[in-house]
C-alpha cells in the first residue's frame, strides 16, 4: 500500500469487558455482543471475561463464535481452567496475527493473565496486548510490576488495552504513563455504577486520534473504542 494512503487508513480498536456476555438484564446473549462489535466496525477487538465451554453461558466456545460470526482471526489467553472449561482474555482481529504470547499474573482469588499479539495492518507491524488485572489492591499490587516487565519490553507500536479494575489517577496505572506509554482518555464511565477502570494506552503512535465509549446492555462494562 502506497505510503499516503497507509496515513489515510483509520485503525479502530475495541476494548470490552464482556462478562461472558451476561447482560444488564441477567440474560446470557452472545449475539448482543456480536451486535455491539459489529456496529462499531473494529479492526481489534479486546475482550476480557470471555467464556470457553462454561456451563453458566452454554458450553460454547465464546471466542471462537465471536470471531467466527465477525470474520477475525483470533488469540486466547486461559486465566482460568478447569479440565475443558477455561475464562480468560482475547483478541480478535481483521489483520493477520503473525506471533501471539500470554504471561500469566499470580492473583490470590484468580490467576490473570496478558496477551499480546503481533499484528500486520494496514499501517504497518504493531502490538496489541489485553489483560483483567484483579479485583483486590494487594493482588494488583503484584500484578502491576510484572505487567511493567511484558510493557518495557515492547520497543515497536503498540496498543494496550483492558479492565484495569483502577482509576487513571491511581498509583499503579501511573506506572504505566510514566514508562511512557500514553493513555487515550475518554472522561466517561466504563462501569455500570460509575467508574472509569478499562482504559487505552499507545506506544509510538504519533498520529490523531478519537475515542469514546459505546453505550450498551449486552455487559456491565460499556467497550471503549479508538480511531487512530
Amino acid at each position: 500500500m502506497p505510503l499516503n494512503e497507509r496515513l489515510c487508513t483509520i485503525l479502530r480498536f475495541i476494548t470490552f469487558n464482556i462478562r461472558h456476555a451476561l447482560g444488564l438484564d441477567e440474560q446470557i446473549d452472545l449475539k448482543r455482543v456480536i451486535s455491539v462489535i459489529a456496529d462499531s466496525y473494529a479492526d481489534v477487538v479486546a475482550l476480557q471475561e470471555v467464556d470457553r465451554y462454561m456451563s453458566r453461558s452454554g458450553n460454547i466456545d465464546q471466542a471462537a463464535e465471536i470471531a467466527r460470526e465477525l470474520q477475525m482471526e483470533w488469540r486466547y489467553a486461559a486465566s482460568l481452567r478447569h479440565g475443558r472449561s477455561e475464562y480468560g482474555n482475547a483478541i480478535l482481529s481483521r489483520y493477520p496475527i503473525e506471533e501471539d504470547e500470554v504471561i500469566f499474573f499470580p492473583g490470590e482469588k484468580e490467576r490473570r493473565s496478558l496477551l499480546n499479539v503481533k499484528l500486520r495492518t494496514d499501517k504497518g507491524t504493531m502490538w496489541a496486548l489485553t489483560t483483567h488485572l484483579g479485583v483486590t489492591e494487594r493482588d494488583r499490587a503484584r500484578q502491576m510490576p510484572m505487567l511493567m516487565t511484558q510493557l518495557a519490553k515492547v520497543k515497536s507500536k503498540a496498543i494496550l488495552m483492558g479492565d484495569f479494575n483502577m482509576e487513571s489517577n491511581h498509583p499503579l496505572m501511573q506506572r504505566i504513563v510514566g514508562l511512557g506509554w500514553k493513555e487515550l482518555e475518554q472522561g466517561c464511565a466504563t462501569v455500570i455504577g460509575g467508574g472509569t477502570i478499562d482504559h487505552l494506552f499507545i506506544q509510538g503512535i504519533e498520529c490523531g486520534y478519537k475515542v469514546y465509549t459505546i453505550p450498551t446492555e449486552a455487559s456491565d462494562h460499556n467497550p471503549v473504542m479508538v480511531e487512530i
